[in-house]
């Protein structure tokens, strides 16, 4: 099942920023949907490594969110981790796309690839989501 919402409160369209949330957990979905939705951006929420890499090739993104238990599906690069996968394949297409993993555990900040690492649970992590969008918009 592929899971997909935008959300556009206020603003001009052409000028919102995008998001892309990867993950096999509904619940972190829903959660980070909930999360976000008061903000002036457009989130595109995939179930699933297989949706999010295809996702990837059809639209341009400013951030990427992915959970670091995503699961391969048999579809991630020999050596790398699914998140790893997708967290590449997103650089390819966007060197300047801000990534950001949802981790859960002692990797906490264990990649110089990704820009920012948040704990899990998400609905934890509101205040550090707001600093670290608030932060990349203004660079």
């Amino acid at each position: 099942k592929r899971i997909y919402y935008e959300t556009c409160q206020r603003g001009n369209f052409r000028y919102m920023k995008r998001i892309l949330l990867v993950s096999d957990d509904i619940e972190n979905l829903s959660e980070f949907k909930n999360m976000v939705e008061d903000e002036d951006i457009i989130v595109d929420a995939i179930l699933g490594l297989r949706d999010g890499l295809k996702t990837l090739e059809n639209r341009s993104y400013n951030y990427i969110f992915v959970d670091d238990n995503l699961l391969s599906d048999g579809l991630n690069e020999r050596g790398l981790t699914a998140s790893e996968t997708l967290e590449r394949k997103a650089r390819e297409l966007n060197s300047g796309v801000v990534i950001i993993e949802f981790v859960s555990g002692p990797q906490y900040n264990r990649r110089e690839s990704l820009d920012y690492s948040l704990m899990k649970p998400i609905h934890y992590r509101k205040e550090e989501m707001r600093r670290i969008l608030e932060d990349a918009w203004a660079n």
